[in-house]
């Protein structure tokens, strides 16, 4: 029949197919793309940024945590650095004794009344061979051969105590300076420790520690060496508050209350 239109099921399905695409396509870039792409992405950059505001609030909080937390760690570092050197150079000057007793050269001081004279014959005769001296002072106390140090306390010393102006200074290959002195009884043979040297801060208890060495053969501690104040606990430094290390004293028993903990610097360390 003419003009009588002919269905095609299987077109108008295609047909339906297509448009729905079609429609969900369109759908799908409206949705995700309304505008250009770059303005899209432009406008999430400007969604997660911070202000200035911001950044110096959080660099202030960061500063501030930094300041309360640095110094305490300097100190630290400088209390292990310290210790690490002390203990260092302590061992260096036990084993030169102990070498001298292997070679069985006892360490024997005739003198009623040392003298400097006294103490660098001691050094040349059981330091020098078996440390790496580069400089000994002699009988010269000036410029860096000059033993100055001051206390815990603020207090100068201008010489070794108990020694009456009898030491003279050796520097080790390491920037060590080494101060030996013959106590006025000869009983003890001293050793002042400067573990950086004419370094600052020259502070004994913080770069210069003392050390004392037996001499006397009826003496308990012959042929030993040991710190000024020899405490055999922690408790025994407390107890001594005449002498014990802190800002009030000296600092001569400082090397003592290191030694009884164990060679550590604790929170308690005067610094």
């Amino acid at each position: 029949m003419v003009g009588k239109m002919i269905s095609h099921p299987e077109l108008d399905s295609v047909a339906i197919n297509v448009d729905n695409r079609l429609r969900n396509k369109c759908a799908m870039t409206c949705d995700l793309f309304p505008r250009q792409f770059g303005e899209r992405v432009r406008e999430r950059g400007y969604l997660v940024a911070f202000t200035l505001a911001e950044v110096l609030v959080t660099l202030g909080i960061i500063g501030i945590v930094a300041a309360m937390t640095m110094p305490s760690l300097i100190v630290n570092y400088q209390k292990q650095q310290t210790v690490t050197r002390l203990k260092k150079s302590y061992n260096i000057l036990y084993q030169t004794l102990v070498r001298n007793e292997a070679d069985d050269n006892d360490i024997i001081i005739d003198a009623s009344a040392p003298t400097i004279q006294t103490s660098i014959d001691y050094v040349e005769t059981y330091l020098a061979p078996y440390m790496q001296i580069i400089k000994k002072c002699g009988t010269d106390t000036t410029g860096e051969c000059e033993f100055y140090a001051k206390g815990l306390n603020g207090s100068t010393m201008s010489g070794i105590e108990h020694c009456n102006n009898t030491s003279t200074k050796i520097f080790l290959n390491d920037g060590v300076e080494i101060m030996p002195c013959i106590t006025t009884n000869a009983n003890y043979m001293q050793f002042y420790i400067d573990i950086n040297g004419n370094k600052k801060p020259n502070v004994v208890g913080k770069d210069v520690f003392a050390f004392e060495y037996g001499l006397k053969t009826d003496n308990s501690l012959y042929k030993k060496l040991f710190p000024r104040f020899n405490y055999d606990t922690v408790e025994d430094h407390i107890a001594d508050q005449e002498n014990r290390c802190n800002k009030n004293q000296n600092g001569l028993a400082c090397a003592s209350l290191i030694m009884v903990d164990g060679w550590q610097m604790k929170k308690y360390y005067p610094w």
